[in-house]
Protein backbone atom coordinates (compact mmCIF):
# COMPACT_ATOMS: atom_id res chain seq x y z
CA UNK A 1 0.00 0.00 0.00
CA UNK A 2 1.36 3.43 -0.95
CA UNK A 3 1.15 5.61 2.16
CA UNK A 4 2.67 8.77 0.69
CA UNK A 5 4.02 10.08 -2.61
CA UNK A 6 5.00 13.27 -4.40
CA UNK A 7 3.22 13.82 -7.70
CA UNK A 8 4.64 16.43 -10.07
CA UNK A 9 2.50 17.80 -12.90
CA UNK A 10 4.96 17.09 -15.70
CA UNK A 11 5.14 14.62 -18.59
CA UNK A 12 8.53 13.60 -19.95
CA UNK A 13 11.21 10.93 -19.95
CA UNK A 14 12.94 11.20 -16.60
CA UNK A 15 16.30 9.48 -16.34
CA UNK A 16 17.71 10.96 -13.15
CA UNK A 17 16.30 12.67 -10.09
CA UNK A 18 16.79 13.27 -6.38
CA UNK A 19 14.96 14.72 -3.40
CA UNK A 20 16.98 16.28 -0.57
CA UNK A 21 16.61 19.10 1.95
CA UNK A 22 12.97 19.76 1.05
CA UNK A 23 13.49 20.11 -2.72
CA UNK A 24 13.42 17.69 -5.64
CA UNK A 25 15.30 17.85 -8.94
CA UNK A 26 14.55 15.81 -12.06
CA UNK A 27 16.11 15.82 -15.54
CA UNK A 28 14.00 15.24 -18.67
CA UNK A 29 16.21 13.74 -21.39
CA UNK A 30 13.84 14.49 -24.28
CA UNK A 31 13.45 18.26 -23.83
CA UNK A 32 16.71 18.94 -21.91
CA UNK A 33 14.57 20.39 -19.11
CA UNK A 34 15.75 20.45 -15.50
CA UNK A 35 12.91 20.83 -13.02
CA UNK A 36 12.66 21.67 -9.34
CA UNK A 37 9.65 20.85 -7.14
CA UNK A 38 8.75 21.04 -3.46
CA UNK A 39 7.36 18.50 -0.99
CA UNK A 40 3.79 19.02 -2.25
CA UNK A 41 4.78 18.33 -5.87
CA UNK A 42 4.43 21.99 -6.87
CA UNK A 43 6.69 22.78 -9.81
CA UNK A 44 9.00 25.62 -8.74
CA UNK A 45 11.40 25.92 -11.68
CA UNK A 46 11.37 24.50 -15.22
CA UNK A 47 14.46 25.37 -17.25
CA UNK A 48 15.37 24.05 -20.69
CA UNK A 49 19.07 23.98 -21.55
CA UNK A 50 20.64 23.71 -25.02
CA UNK A 51 21.79 20.32 -26.28
CA UNK A 52 24.89 21.81 -27.93
CA UNK A 53 27.05 24.91 -27.74
CA UNK A 54 27.46 27.38 -24.85
CA UNK A 55 25.46 26.52 -21.75
CA UNK A 56 24.67 22.98 -22.86
CA UNK A 57 23.82 20.38 -20.23
CA UNK A 58 24.54 16.69 -20.83
CA UNK A 59 22.73 13.68 -19.35
CA UNK A 60 23.13 13.49 -15.59
CA UNK A 61 24.77 10.52 -13.95
CA UNK A 62 24.18 11.78 -10.39
CA UNK A 63 22.57 14.75 -8.62
CA UNK A 64 23.07 16.15 -5.14
CA UNK A 65 21.43 19.15 -3.41
CA UNK A 66 23.50 20.60 -0.58
CA UNK A 67 22.30 22.25 2.63
CA UNK A 68 22.37 25.70 0.95
CA UNK A 69 20.21 24.56 -1.97
CA UNK A 70 23.14 24.51 -4.41
CA UNK A 71 22.87 21.68 -6.92
CA UNK A 72 25.64 19.59 -8.44
CA UNK A 73 25.16 17.10 -11.27
CA UNK A 74 27.79 14.71 -12.57
CA UNK A 75 27.97 13.20 -16.06
CA UNK A 76 29.67 10.24 -17.73
CA UNK A 77 31.95 12.80 -19.37
CA UNK A 78 34.27 15.10 -17.43
CA UNK A 79 31.63 17.79 -16.86
CA UNK A 80 30.18 18.46 -13.41
CA UNK A 81 27.43 21.10 -13.46
CA UNK A 82 26.95 23.54 -10.59
CA UNK A 83 23.53 25.22 -10.39
CA UNK A 84 22.30 27.82 -7.91
CA UNK A 85 19.05 27.17 -5.95
CA UNK A 86 17.02 28.66 -8.85
CA UNK A 87 18.61 26.29 -11.38
CA UNK A 88 20.79 28.94 -12.97
CA UNK A 89 23.99 27.33 -14.28
CA UNK A 90 26.77 28.83 -12.16
CA UNK A 91 29.72 26.97 -13.69
CA UNK A 92 30.77 23.81 -15.43
CA UNK A 93 33.48 22.07 -13.43
CA UNK A 94 35.89 19.68 -15.11
CA UNK A 95 37.18 16.35 -13.90
CA UNK A 96 40.95 16.19 -14.59
CA UNK A 97 40.71 13.05 -16.73
CA UNK A 98 38.29 11.42 -19.16
CA UNK A 99 35.67 9.04 -17.82
CA UNK A 100 35.58 5.47 -19.06
CA UNK A 101 32.04 4.46 -18.02
CA UNK A 102 29.69 4.03 -20.97
CA UNK A 103 26.40 3.69 -19.14
CA UNK A 104 24.79 3.68 -15.73
CA UNK A 105 21.75 2.78 -13.69
CA UNK A 106 18.74 5.08 -13.69
CA UNK A 107 18.51 7.11 -10.45
CA UNK A 108 21.73 5.65 -9.05
CA UNK A 109 22.91 7.23 -5.79
CA UNK A 110 26.51 7.76 -6.85
CA UNK A 111 27.24 11.43 -6.04
CA UNK A 112 27.47 13.11 -2.62
CA UNK A 113 28.82 16.40 -1.28
CA UNK A 114 31.14 16.38 1.71
CA UNK A 115 33.22 19.31 3.11
CA UNK A 116 33.21 21.32 -0.16
CA UNK A 117 34.19 18.18 -2.04
CA UNK A 118 32.22 15.82 -4.24
CA UNK A 119 32.52 12.07 -3.84
CA UNK A 120 31.48 10.37 -7.05
CA UNK A 121 31.57 7.21 -9.14
CA UNK A 122 33.73 8.26 -12.09
CA UNK A 123 36.00 5.45 -13.32
CA UNK A 124 38.75 6.23 -15.82
CA UNK A 125 41.79 7.30 -13.79
CA UNK A 126 44.95 6.42 -15.75
CA UNK A 127 42.70 5.26 -18.58
CA UNK A 128 41.56 2.17 -16.67
CA UNK A 129 38.21 0.84 -17.88
CA UNK A 130 35.61 -0.38 -15.35
CA UNK A 131 34.76 -3.18 -17.80
CA UNK A 132 37.98 -5.13 -17.34
CA UNK A 133 37.53 -8.37 -15.39
CA UNK A 134 39.56 -7.37 -12.32
CA UNK A 135 38.49 -3.73 -11.98
CA UNK A 136 36.53 -3.99 -8.73
CA UNK A 137 39.22 -6.10 -7.09
CA UNK A 138 42.29 -4.05 -8.01
CA UNK A 139 41.36 -0.39 -8.56
CA UNK A 140 39.86 2.46 -6.46
CA UNK A 141 36.11 2.77 -6.79
CA UNK A 142 35.39 6.48 -6.22
CA UNK A 143 36.90 9.91 -6.77
CA UNK A 144 37.01 12.73 -4.20
CA UNK A 145 36.79 15.92 -6.26
CA UNK A 146 37.79 19.28 -4.75
CA UNK A 147 35.35 21.92 -6.01
CA UNK A 148 37.74 24.82 -5.36
CA UNK A 149 40.81 23.43 -7.12
CA UNK A 150 39.07 21.08 -9.58
CA UNK A 151 41.47 18.33 -8.64
CA UNK A 152 40.60 14.77 -7.66
CA UNK A 153 42.09 11.91 -5.67
CA UNK A 154 41.11 8.22 -5.81
CA UNK A 155 39.31 6.91 -2.75
CA UNK A 156 37.70 3.68 -1.49
CA UNK A 157 38.75 0.16 -2.36
CA UNK A 158 36.69 -3.02 -2.33
CA UNK A 159 36.95 -4.55 1.18
CA UNK A 160 37.98 -8.17 1.82
CA UNK A 161 34.42 -9.02 2.93
CA UNK A 162 33.06 -8.42 -0.56
CA UNK A 163 32.74 -11.18 -3.14
CA UNK A 164 34.23 -8.72 -5.64
CA UNK A 165 37.58 -8.92 -3.84
CA UNK A 166 37.90 -12.62 -4.75
CA UNK A 167 39.20 -14.32 -7.91
CA UNK A 168 35.72 -15.50 -8.88
CA UNK A 169 33.60 -13.84 -11.56
CA UNK A 170 30.19 -12.25 -11.00
CA UNK A 171 27.80 -10.07 -12.94
CA UNK A 172 29.09 -6.48 -13.11
CA UNK A 173 27.61 -4.39 -10.25
CA UNK A 174 26.42 -0.82 -9.94
CA UNK A 175 27.90 1.18 -7.07
CA UNK A 176 25.77 3.39 -4.81
CA UNK A 177 26.48 5.14 -1.52
CA UNK A 178 25.32 7.66 1.05
CA UNK A 179 27.21 9.84 3.54
CA UNK A 180 26.29 10.68 7.13
CA UNK A 181 28.70 12.95 9.01
CA UNK A 182 32.13 11.43 8.27
CA UNK A 183 30.90 7.93 7.48
CA UNK A 184 30.39 6.49 4.02
CA UNK A 185 27.97 3.60 3.40
CA UNK A 186 28.56 1.86 0.08
CA UNK A 187 26.81 -0.98 -1.74
CA UNK A 188 27.39 -3.12 -4.79
CA UNK A 189 24.01 -3.65 -6.45
CA UNK A 190 24.21 -7.47 -6.53
CA UNK A 191 25.56 -8.12 -3.03
CA UNK A 192 23.72 -8.28 0.30
CA UNK A 193 26.28 -6.16 2.15
CA UNK A 194 26.68 -2.51 3.15
CA UNK A 195 30.35 -1.52 3.44
CA UNK A 196 31.22 1.24 5.92
CA UNK A 197 34.20 3.60 5.53
CA UNK A 198 35.50 6.71 7.28
CA UNK A 199 36.17 10.04 5.57
CA UNK A 200 38.41 11.64 4.48
CA UNK A 201 40.85 8.71 4.53
CA UNK A 202 38.52 6.15 2.95
CA UNK A 203 39.43 3.53 5.55
CA UNK A 204 37.16 0.49 5.58
CA UNK A 205 35.65 -0.18 9.04
CA UNK A 206 33.23 -3.08 8.64
CA UNK A 207 30.54 -4.62 6.47
CA UNK A 208 27.00 -5.52 7.51
CA UNK A 209 24.55 -7.92 5.88
CA UNK A 210 21.16 -6.24 5.55
CA UNK A 211 19.52 -9.68 5.43
CA UNK A 212 17.14 -9.36 2.47
CA UNK A 213 14.20 -11.76 2.48
CA UNK A 214 14.53 -12.62 -1.22
CA UNK A 215 17.72 -11.77 -3.10
CA UNK A 216 18.57 -14.30 -5.82
CA UNK A 217 22.07 -13.93 -7.34
CA UNK A 218 24.42 -15.72 -9.70
CA UNK A 219 26.98 -17.85 -7.86
CA UNK A 220 30.65 -17.07 -8.40
CA UNK A 221 32.32 -18.87 -11.27
CA UNK A 222 35.78 -19.41 -12.75
CA UNK A 223 35.11 -17.60 -16.04
CA UNK A 224 33.47 -14.24 -16.83
CA UNK A 225 29.68 -14.12 -16.90
CA UNK A 226 28.49 -14.21 -20.51
CA UNK A 227 25.67 -12.23 -22.09
CA UNK A 228 23.76 -15.47 -22.63
CA UNK A 229 23.99 -16.20 -18.91
CA UNK A 230 22.88 -12.68 -17.99
CA UNK A 231 19.66 -12.91 -20.01
CA UNK A 232 18.63 -16.27 -18.52
CA UNK A 233 18.02 -14.81 -15.06
CA UNK A 234 17.33 -11.34 -13.74
CA UNK A 235 19.44 -10.93 -10.61
CA UNK A 236 18.23 -9.16 -7.52
CA UNK A 237 19.49 -5.57 -7.38
CA UNK A 238 19.86 -2.81 -4.80
CA UNK A 239 18.10 0.18 -6.35
CA UNK A 240 18.86 2.84 -3.75
CA UNK A 241 20.55 3.60 -0.44
CA UNK A 242 19.47 6.49 1.79
CA UNK A 243 20.27 7.57 5.32
CA UNK A 244 19.42 9.75 8.27
CA UNK A 245 21.52 10.13 11.45
CA UNK A 246 20.08 6.92 12.93
CA UNK A 247 19.12 4.69 10.01
CA UNK A 248 20.01 3.34 6.60
CA UNK A 249 17.22 2.75 4.12
CA UNK A 250 17.82 0.34 1.25
CA UNK A 251 15.47 -0.40 -1.61
CA UNK A 252 16.11 -3.53 -3.60
CA UNK A 253 14.48 -5.33 -6.44
CA UNK A 254 13.62 -8.97 -6.27
CA UNK A 255 10.15 -7.92 -5.78
CA UNK A 256 10.62 -4.25 -4.91
CA UNK A 257 11.35 -4.14 -1.20
CA UNK A 258 12.47 -1.47 1.25
CA UNK A 259 14.47 -2.36 4.36
CA UNK A 260 15.19 0.01 7.24
CA UNK A 261 18.36 -0.66 9.21
CA UNK A 262 19.43 0.83 12.51
CA UNK A 263 23.06 1.93 12.42
CA UNK A 264 23.45 0.36 15.85
CA UNK A 265 23.07 -3.12 14.27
Amino acid sequence: MIEDSIQVDFMGEIWMGTYENGKGIIKDITSQAVLQFDSTGKLLVNKVFPKDGPGKVDWFEGIVIDENGEIFASTLFNNIYHFDPDLNLVETLKMPFAGEARGGMRNARNLSKWNNKLLLWYPGRDGISPYIDNFYREYPLLELFDISTQTSIPLINTPPTSKFSTNEYFNRPYIQFTIESDSLYLTFSNEELVHIYTLPDGKWIRSINFQPTDFKLYPGQKAPVTYQQMITMSEAKITGIYSDPKHLILSYQAELTVRLLSKMN
